[in-house]
């Protein structure tokens, strides 16, 4: 277990990962596209086919780890645009629809 995986104070390990899974990148571009195109998560492709979800949680991790402030690609016929903004906060998720 890593030190972003200790439980906080009075959290269980599973609240923590579950806290850690919903605050993820990926799980937030996951479920923008859900809303956006009315649907539930598990009814949207694998986003590992459009974008390796490991790269794109190391990419914007905070603190960050990478070169670029922002990173565009597609998903389930979406443009989506996460972008850094060169801070530590959570990324911005900008989705278009194709």
């Amino acid at each position: 277990m890593t030190s972003e995986e200790i439980p906080a104070f009075g959290q269980t390990e599973s609240e923590s990962r579950r806290n850690t899974k919903i605050n993820s990148v990926s799980y937030r571009v996951i479920k923008r596209v859900a809303e956006e195109s009315n649907k539930s998560i598990s009814e949207l492709e694998s986003l590992y086919y459009s974008i390796d979800p490991d790269a794109l949680e190391s990419l914007f991790s905070n603190p960050p780890n990478r070169t670029a402030d922002q990173l565009t690609f597609m998903f389930s016929g979406y443009r989506i645009t996460v972008n850094g903004e060169g801070s530590t906060s959570t990324p911005s998720i900008v989705i278009c629809w194709i």
